[in-house]
């Protein structure tokens, strides 16, 4: 359900925005905080990425490989078909141009600063996976440890202080830096208060208990 409110809440903020753009429409789009459903998706992640932790304990690449086939193969078409637009209609898209940089960036999920000043894949609703794929590399790096869950809170926490601290000004190590990545810390901890026999206090906190 949280899902498909996350889903729905991105899709109608997006579809607003081109509106706007495309059709010169003037819609109460700011009304609604619509791209907190990317909030939502974040720590639905840190959730489940939790469960898959511990059915793939001591399988790193296992574990890696499977996130990876559940992402890699429609964000590969979707960022191609993207790619042929630009060669053969550029003036057709939205703010992105042709940039061979990025266009290898956005294959390997690698953070870039587009002209447009964004930093985001030459699919830019992509922008959101490249923090999903860091994440499950920064998990199955801590799988290494004994206790992957507490490492991977660990990095993030020491990653966001660091950016607070040092604020770096490269943009790959502004992007990992980012608050943004605590929320899936919260995911992870509804988790383990789920797994540690918390369920009716989660379902009673979200009103369906």
């Amino acid at each position: 359900m949280l899902r498909a409110l996350a889903a729905i809440m991105v899709l109608t903020g997006h579809v607003l925005a081109e509106a706007e753009h495309y059709f010169a429409l003037s819609l109460p789009g700011d009304a609604v905080p619509w791209t907190r459903g990317v909030d939502i998706f974040f720590v639905i992640s840190g959730f489940v990425i939790t469960l898959s932790v511990a059915r793939h304990i001591g399988h790193p690449l296992v574990f890696l490989r499977r996130r990876l086939l559940r992402v890699l193969p429609l964000y590969y078409l979707f960022t191609t078909l993207m790619l042929l637009t630009l060669l053969a209609l550029p003036d057709a898209v939205k703010d992105t141009v042709l940039d061979p940089a990025n266009v290898l960036s956005s294959y390997g999920f690698l953070p870039y600063a587009r002209e447009d000043g964004r930093v985001a894949p030459i699919l830019s609703l992509g922008w959101t996976l490249n923090y999903e794929v860091f994440f499950y590399a920064a998990v199955a790096l801590c799988m290494c440890s004994g206790r992957p869950l507490r490492a991977v809170a660990i990095l993030l926490v020491a990653l966001v202080s660091a950016g607070a601290v040092f604020k770096p000004e490269h943009t790959a190590l502004t992007f990992w830096t980012n608050p943004l990545v605590l929320e899936f810390l919260f995911g992870i901890a509804l988790a383990r208060l789920w797994q540690s026999g918390g369920q009716d206090l989660i379902l009673s906190g979200v009103g369906f208990a």
